[in-house]
């Protein structure tokens, strides 16, 4: 990182497309990169490290709790949120306006 900072402060005396070499450490073992896919390759894992695998050793024999209840949605409680909605702003998930919504339901 400090490379990178030193060639930022001096960039007027190089080429604005060239960055400078990437060093890493990797498992005891240094890697230089060298060609624009390597450097990005390296920038990537640095900045954007594979996470840890989960442990999932207490998830053996787990007991779900019951669900709980919850109330019928009636068709009147769907209209009206529907007709709730703003009618110009942008479609959901789904990509249908609200406004065609709006003209179904009329």
């Amino acid at each position: 990182m400090w490379r990178l900072v030193k060639w930022a402060r001096q960039r007027s005396t190089t080429s604005e497309s060239t960055t400078p070499p990437i060093q890493l450490t990797d498992q005891g073992r240094q890697r230089l990169s060298n060609t624009h896919a390597k450097k990005s390759k390296a920038l990537k894992e640095s900045f954007f490290p594979q996470p840890p695998n989960a442990d999932l050793s207490d998830m053996v024999n787990f007991q779900y709790p019951n669900p709980l209840a919850s109330p019928e949605i009636t068709k009147e409680e769907i209209r009206r949120a529907i007709l709730k909605a703003p009618p110009k702003k942008a479609p959901g998930t789904d990509n249908i306006p609200n406004h065609i919504l709006h003209k179904v339901l009329l």
